[in-house]
């Protein structure tokens, strides 16, 4: 298992990527990388579940622990490679999350401004 930061920074900063990479003009970018990193921890919903064990039990078979958990940025994955939940990965992610994000959105603004002098 691993903490939700790592889900949504795997997801954010490879959204932003390739956005930054082919659609650096779209207005919605930020949108689409916070609905990128929402659907990255779906599977995790099952702890919000408590109150209704039958459901809770039914998303984990269903959902979080079956190969299908990948489609939601490869949840499975990162939850088998980070056994531990350790939290450093997960504020690792964030940092790196942040650098990606201030780092695109500074270069689409060199970008924006250099075409707006031509």
């Amino acid at each position: 298992m691993s903490y939700w930061g790592v889900h949504i920074g795997v997801a954010g900063i490879t959204t932003a990527l390739v956005l930054f990479l082919l659609a650096p003009t779209l207005p919605a970018r930020r949108l689409v990388i916070a609905v990128s990193g929402f659907w990255a921890v779906i599977p995790d919903f099952h702890h919000v579940m408590d109150p209704v064990p039958a459901i809770q039990s039914a998303w984990l078979a269903i959902l979080h622990d079956s190969a299908l958990a990948n489609v939601f940025w490869f949840h499975r994955v990162i939850d088998r490679a980070d056994p531990g939940d350790r939290v450093v990965y997960s504020m690792t992610m964030w940092a790196a999350l942040l650098v990606v994000l201030a780092a695109t959105e500074l270069a689409i603004r060199r970008q924006r401004r250099v075409l707006t002098q031509e």
